[in-house]
């Protein structure tokens, strides 16, 4: 008897409540519709956005991934597309709300230089290596503990010195790339030990007098003007050049 009384309440309860969603239903069911077209249409355009964002951010990368210093023929680009280029990436470093697309526009903005600046060197000028230099100090900025950010910023930024005493002979640039090596052989933390930014920053150190001497680019030479052979007039023998 108990267990059929319980059973009569659960219905009863049942019933009852079905009564209650209805009549409320009768009353604020445009209400109710409306609030469920809003949930739906929020819900609708969280994805829309969500899937926007991810075509943007590859979208970027495609952007990012299209920037080059050379030509398709292995040579540099003229300065001013150089320059394009290296501000897109910069743009697309400051602009990114992706961490990584951030971290990925500076690293790349930072190697294409420092790579221009040894394939060609006369090709590279001192804004260039400003940019490089501000890309890698943003990315210590932001390293943390990760080593591959932080030890790669630190050589390519003892790099750049190196190019900068290229271009105006300065020594201060010598200390300036001993100091950032040096940030790397005696961090306290360790977080370099055993890796190879320890020791290339160490061979780095090693070579430094040897790297901080004082090359003069060779100016590009015009290519001699070549004469047509002609006799001299005692001789048969052709004129030299």
């Amino acid at each position: 008897m108990k267990q059929e009384r319980k059973q009569e309440l659960h219905t009863n309860e049942l019933a009852q409540t079905l009564l209650e969603i209805r009549e409320f239903l009768s009353r604020y069911g445009n209400y109710v519709i409306g609030a469920v077209v809003v949930l739906a249409i929020l819900v609708g355009l969280f994805f829309y956005i969500r899937r926007a964002d991810v075509a943007a951010l590859d979208s970027t990368y495609q952007q990012l991934r299209a920037q080059r210093l050379f030509g398709t023929d292995g040579k540099p680009l003229l300065e001013e597309e150089i320059d394009r280029a290296i501000e897109t990436m910069r743009r697309i470093a400051d602009e990114a709300k992706d961490p990584p697309l951030a971290q990925r526009a500076r690293l790349q903005l930072a190697f294409s230089v420092l790579y221009l600046c040894t394939v060609e060197p006369r090709s590279m000028t001192a804004s260039q290596l400003q940019a490089a230099d501000e890309a890698c100090n943003r990315l210590l900025e932001n390293a943390g503990t990760r080593t591959v950010i932080a030890g790669s910023s630190l050589l390519y930024l003892a790099a750049i010195e190196g190019n900068r005493f290229v271009l105006d002979g300065d020594g201060a640039h010598k200390e300036k790339a001993r100091e950032y090596l040096t940030r790397i052989t005696t961090d306290p933390n360790k977080v370099f030990a055993g890796t190879p930014y320890m020791r290339l920053a160490l061979d780095a150190v090693n070579e430094l007098d040897a790297t901080f001497q004082t090359v003069k680019l060779a100016a590009t030479q015009p290519a001699a003007t070549q004469t047509a052979p002609a006799e001299s007039p005692a001789t048969s023998q052709q004129a030299t050049e």
